[in-house]
């Protein structure tokens, strides 16, 4: 009977505890009972207007820059170097944060942060003109914070997607937080026709702002430590633990199942990373046309990555390791083909299936981390994939550079096409072969 009369005032409790936040939350009670019933849709949701918020903002940030400096392709690729160094020198220590903080308000407060932060750049244009300092400054705080958005955004989705679902729900964020991204540079070009590019930071402010706020409705999930990180903290010395980054690496040793899915996200970020700078060598060197062939082949690549996050949504089943190695076969393959085309309509189908085949790796991997690795301290996976991510990316940006620069399109090209074909024959379909016990 007491232990009835217990329940009874639990349950009255938690009965009042939900009522009073209902009526704190007002207007958004709807909208979190709503999140509380979908926590994926409410989070593909969320990031999708992260997304758009984040590609109207580089693009806007990208055009104010070409517009204001006098040696126009200096300050933009300041900017992109800054937003590439930044993240890749805090990355590490990034991993231990969000393993100890809940991932909801981080990424409300990161997105609140970037929001109120670029509006600071239309209030600067109200008074006087923006300078080149001032815009670096700011570039530079949101750098720093934007670090700890991706990490944490996919160390929160096994925190309530099963492990058997989360290709599928990797396939839905890549689908709709690409097409999100694809979005904003659209929608800069529609709002530069009634406002100048400065005051655009506020329309992609109040994205960043509703985005906070969906992100906040998302029920925390609190981890409790597991057998894995007791085995890790009893056996890892007492100097090993005041080096902070060493522990990574520890992390790496202790499970070596992560290095496969994290040496397939730096094959991503080498072979994807130049892509940039292949689009215009292909439209001015190869097929010698302008800027509307430019945006066709670069838009065909693109879609090729929403062709790759429908697969993974379409079929969810597939062994995750074959799926990758087909998509670098396809890749490899589609490569080599474009190196040897010579209409634009050929290289708009072939960078299409390229950008396809590419797709398939970075949402796989990340999903075999989620699964491979412990919750509690998935972060610090991330993270360690993230740096090998942020290494490979940057060489692919310089010994890109250096190739089309020296050797041209079909060197480059062929050389990609090999890579992707040795690691596809040596790596990664011999691991696909093998039983994973874990699935």
């Amino acid at each position: 009977m007491l232990f009835k009369t217990k329940t009874t005032e639990q349950r009255l409790e938690f009965t009042l505890r939900s009522t009073r936040k209902s009526a704190l939350l007002g207007p958004f009670s709807f909208l979190k009972q709503s999140i509380d019933k979908n926590r994926l849709r409410g989070v593909i949701f969320a990031y999708s207007l992260s997304q758009l918020s984040e590609g109207l903002t580089q693009t806007a940030i990208t055009w104010i820059a070409y517009k204001m400096a006098v040696e126009k392709l200096t300050l933009i690729s300041k900017i992109s170097f800054l937003q590439t160094l930044i993240p890749f020198l805090i990355i590490l220590p990034i991993g231990f944060v969000i393993d100890k903080l809940p991932k909801p308000p981080l990424l409300s407060g990161i997105n609140i942060f970037k929001g109120a932060t670029y509006a600071i750049l239309p209030l600067i244009a109200l008074f006087n003109q923006t300078s080149s300092i001032q815009l670096l400054t700011i570039v530079t705080a949101t750098a720093f914070l934007s670090s700890f958005f991706g990490p944490a955004f996919n160390a929160l989705l096994p925190s309530f997607v099963p492990i058997d679902r989360l290709q599928r729900a990797n396939g839905y964020i890549q689908l709709f937080g690409q097409g999100g991204y694809f979005l904003g540079p659209l929608l800069f070009a529609f709002l530069l026709l009634h406002m100048n590019a400065p005051q655009t930071l506020l329309v992609s402010g109040v994205g960043y702002v509703l985005s906070a706020s969906l992100f906040i409705l998302i029920p925390q999930t609190i981890t409790p430590s597991t057998v894995f990180e007791d085995q890790l903290t009893k056996n890892t010395s007492p100097q090993t633990k005041r080096k902070g980054e060493s522990s990574l690496f520890h992390i790496l040793r202790s499970h070596p199942s992560l290095l496969l899915p994290m040496l397939l996200g730096a094959v991503f970020g080498l072979i994807n990373a130049p892509m940039s700078l292949l689009f215009p060598a292909l439209t001015t060197e190869v097929f010698h046309q302008g800027k509307s062939l430019f945006s066709l082949l670069s838009g065909s690549y693109f879609a090729g990555s929403l062709t790759a996050g429908w697969i993974l949504v379409r079929f969810q089943k597939w062994n995750p390791k074959k799926t990758i190695a087909g998509g670098i076969f396809i890749s490899s393959i589609s490569l080599f083909l474009l190196s040897a085309s010579r209409t634009s309509m050929e290289a708009i189908v072939l960078l299409w299936a390229a950008g396809t085949g590419l797709g398939l790796i970075l949402p796989l991997s990340t999903s075999l981390i989620q699964k491979e690795s412990p919750q509690s301290t998935l972060g610090r996976a991330l993270s360690l994939s993230g740096f090998f991510f942020l290494i490979a990316a940057m060489g692919g940006i310089y010994l890109g550079t250096r190739i089309l620069s020296n050797k041209g399109t079909v060197f480059y090209l062929s050389g990609a096409a090999a890579i992707l074909l040795i690691i596809a024959i040596i790596i990664v379909l011999p691991n696909g072969t093998k039983k994973d016990k874990s699935l």
